[in-house]
């Protein structure tokens, strides 16, 4: 039978900062393998939780973490945040400030509407070694009357971002960890400021084995 660690937080911890709904608990199941497939034991799930989409996560509102066990598994269950803007993040890490085998990988920016039958929506992560991916660095450049509304990306990182890439319309740049050798599309929509219209448009941008930087004008 697969071992699985459970670890729960049934109560918020005082003095935090951060507001928890006592009756909704939150399930992160996930497992993780190298890019080989090969199931991963002994990295650390850490869950963080912050009132406020627009401030950033501290330590302090850590409200549970987890281990992976032999079989790459890990389960946590943990208390939502209280307020509607409240934002979680998932991050899994061999060594946080110190990465050697594995770069840290994350699940950012969800809601608890993210969560399906208050479970996460994600049960698959892969971790990649540093000789396995490069920076990718993406500008958003206003090239006439339009707004940048939204944008998103489709290929393999080491984070998984809900809810859109950027908040701040002035502050639209995207920098990412990406996977080496493959093609990333960029799928944005953009607004005519004049008559109101929006369009979805599409940019690939192929990344090879050295850090990538792009300006996309729109």
């Amino acid at each position: 039978m697969k071992k699985i660690i459970l670890t729960l937080c049934l109560v918020a911890l005082a003095g935090c900062g951060v507001s928890y709904d006592g009756e909704t608990r939150l399930i992160s199941q996930l497992h993780i393998t190298d890019s080989q497939g090969n199931p991963i034991p002994g990295l650390t799930v850490a869950v963080y939780v912050n009132d406020d989409s627009n401030s950033d996560f501290e330590d302090n509102s850590n409200p549970a973490n987890g281990t992976t066990d032999a079989n790459g598994n890990s389960l946590i269950g943990f208390l939502a945040p209280e307020k509607s803007g409240g934002r979680i993040e998932i991050l899994v890490f061999e060594d946080r400030y110190n990465p050697i085998n594995y770069v840290n990988s994350e699940i950012t920016n969800l809601r608890k509407r993210d969560f399906e039958g208050f479970r996460l929506p994600v049960n698959e992560i892969t971790m990649y070694r540093p000789e396995e991916v490069v920076q990718l660095y993406i500008h958003f450049q206003q090239a006439s009357n339009t707004r940048l509304v939204s944008a998103d990306l489709e290929g393999e990182f080491t984070t998984k971002r809900f809810n859109g890439y950027f908040n701040d319309p002035d502050n639209s740049d995207i920098s990412i960890v990406a996977k080496r050798n493959q093609t990333v599309s960029v799928n944005y929509v953009v607004e005519d400021l004049s008559s109101g219209q929006q369009n979805q448009q599409t940019t690939q941008i192929t990344i090879g084995d050295q850090t990538v930087e792009t300006v996309i004008n729109y």
